[in-house]
């Protein structure tokens, strides 16, 4: 024989019910939130590495115009620098970018190598001072990276994660793009070892 439930069992029932529901929201909206974190926190890095790229960019006209009348041999190299630098900028993505800037610092290397080689331009002040800038650029830049693609391996391994997972796949949430020109060039390894393990982890991954 069935008894009929009792008001206050519906109510136990009712309450329950609604402490569930209350903490699955809760959560979810706990999960979401550290999601969107963790995206704008890869934003804004990449907002400062673009910077970076700017400044270097900014410097390479000073380059030519103060090396131009000496390497006259590197006329060519300097026109491929104008050239790459426009290449970045219109870069749609991350991996775009880091191709472009990867293919400028070895032209810009050769370039300041034979700068420095030219007895007509050593030691003057306004060459050093473009070569003493172009490299803390090509230093902040590369720093800059380093931080942004950690970023992005710890918005990816999170967004990997259950219940994240379920979350983004629900959403339409998309992985981050690591600034990779796919030799891992801009990939730095930091002192306590995490920035090879996300350069590896990546090679995998690809």
């Amino acid at each position: 024989m069935q008894y009929p439930i009792e008001t206050d069992q519906i109510i136990g029932i009712a309450l329950a019910s609604g402490v569930f529901l209350t903490v699955v929201v809760v959560w979810l909206v706990l999960v979401w939130r550290r999601l969107e974190q963790g995206w704008r926190l890869v934003e804004n890095h990449w907002h400062t590495l673009r910077a970076r790229l700017k400044d270097r960019g900014d410097l390479l006209p000073q380059l030519a115009r103060v090396t131009q009348h000496r390497l006259v041999m590197q006329k060519d190299s300097l026109e491929v620098l104008r050239r790459l630098r426009t290449r970045s900028i219109s870069g749609r993505n991350p991996p775009e970018r880091a191709a472009a800037e990867a293919e400028l610092e070895a032209v810009l290397g050769r370039v300041l190598a034979a700068a420095m080689a030219d007895p007509g331009l050593a030691g003057v002040t306004e060459f050093e001072t473009v070569r003493t800038a172009l490299a803390d650029s090509t230093a902040q830049i590369r720093r800059a990276a380093a931080v942004y693609n950690d970023a992005v391996a710890t918005y990816n391994q999170s967004t990997a994660r259950f219940p994240a997972n379920v979350l983004s796949r629900r959403m339409g949430v998309v992985k981050a793009e690591y600034f990779d020109d796919g030799r891992g060039t801009f990939f730095e390894t930091r002192r306590d070892g995490q920035g090879a393990a996300v350069a590896e982890g990546h090679a995998q991954a690809r």
